[in-house]
């Protein structure tokens, strides 16, 4: 059984791994595969395949993913967490890129409510300084009919 067979379903690259009754289910299932793929539902032939080992195959795919950790794992699953760590930084790098690019962006429903959120809080200061300006020039008017009133009564009473 070829090691590409093997990878793309999962097996390990020995037999020693599994046991009797998972070797015979593994083989059950490559042989099917074998067989669906003689019948015509698989694109691939022996001309056009190259048989390569689980470590070329995993160096391979470090090389095309861009990953530099080098070849730090020892086997297949290892290699599949290290996959999705990356997936999963690249996703949230990604995500960050974009919540950084629509920051700035108008039309969107977040700007539109902290927009809204923004012109109240300033129509709500305004009518705050209006207030005072109103309580200040009655304040004045209170001093200039309170001065007002005391000299009269100083002029009555003089």
């Amino acid at each position: 059984m070829s090691i590409s067979v093997r990878s793309s379903l999962g097996l390990p690259a020995s037999n020693n791994a599994l046991t009797k009754g998972d070797r015979s289910t593994r083989l059950s299932q490559t042989a099917a595969h074998i067989l669906n793929s003689k019948r015509g539902q698989s694109t691939h032939d022996a001309k056009n395949m190259a048989v390569i080992g689980i470590d070329e195959l995993q160096r391979i795919r470090q090389q095309c993913s861009g990953y530099a950790g080098g070849a730090t794992s020892t086997g297949f699953g290892e290699s599949a967490v290290d996959e999705d760590k990356m997936r999963t930084m690249e996703r949230l790098a990604l995500q960050e890129k974009s919540k950084q690019r629509i920051a700035n962006w108008p039309n969107t429903m977040q700007a539109m409510r902290k927009r809204r959120e923004d012109e109240r809080i300033q129509r709500l200061e305004d009518e705050e300084l209006e207030r005072r300006r109103i309580d200040q020039v009655e304040f004045e008017l209170q001093q200039e009919a309170r001065l007002k009133v005391v000299d009269r009564a100083n002029k009555v009473a003089y």
